[in-house]
């Protein structure tokens, strides 16, 4: 009778163990596994700068760079933020500027400090040698030929990127590049604010 009592007790004890451990972990690791997720995710570029072509301007300005060579003449930019591409076209000269490839746009407030800075590098197209952007800088809005890089904004602004591009005669081909913008404010210096744009041009 002692071993049967003694058998029984043991196993209530070892079902009440499990189950304990159990609870415990699951609820910690679900706790634990979303704060540390949210944390991480809270802040992004958007909440410092948009980026917008004329189809997507939300004050419905235009007098955009058109893409070179399109009859009737479109936008040479379009979508906006993460979906921005550029495609400059078909260029005819040797030397050509576009002036409002596209803007930027801050908010009315930052999540902290009253200044952004906005940094452009071109990556180049990896099958060429040759570099066909030659100048590269944002400008306030409305001002055209002005390549400032870096460029600083306050809240609620508003400026427009230009360009220069460069192609002799004999570096004709098609050229895929990257406009790499990248973010930072006072205080901050990494990468992580960054944008992404495509852009293509031809001679």
């Amino acid at each position: 009778m002692r071993k049967t009592y003694m058998i029984a007790a043991i196993s209530v004890a070892t079902v009440m163990v499990v189950s304990l451990v159990t609870v415990t972990a699951s609820g910690a690791f679900f706790t634990s596994r979303s704060s540390s997720h949210l944390s991480i995710t809270a802040d992004r570029i958007q909440n410092w700068l948009q980026l917008y072509s004329q189809p997507t301007d939300p004050d419905g300005d235009t007098g955009y760079a058109v893409r070179a060579g399109s009859n009737p003449p479109v936008p040479a930019a379009t979508g906006m933020n993460e979906t921005l591409t550029v495609d400059l076209g078909v260029v005819s000269a040797n030397r050509v500027t576009f002036n409002r490839v596209f803007s930027g746009k801050t908010p009315l407030s930052f999540p902290t400090g009253n200044e952004v800075t906005l940094t452009v590098n071109v990556i180049p197209d990896p099958s060429k040698t040759w570099q066909p952007i030659t100048s590269i800088g944002f400008s306030p809005f409305g001002v055209a030929g002005q390549y400032t890089n870096p460029y600083t904004m306050g809240r609620g602004q508003k400026c427009q990127l230009n360009l220069e591009v460069q192609i002799r005669p004999n570096q004709r081909g098609t050229y895929n590049l990257t406009i790499s913008l990248i973010l930072t404010y006072p205080g901050y210096s990494g990468s992580f604010y960054q944008y992404l744009v495509p852009v293509r041009v031809a001679r």
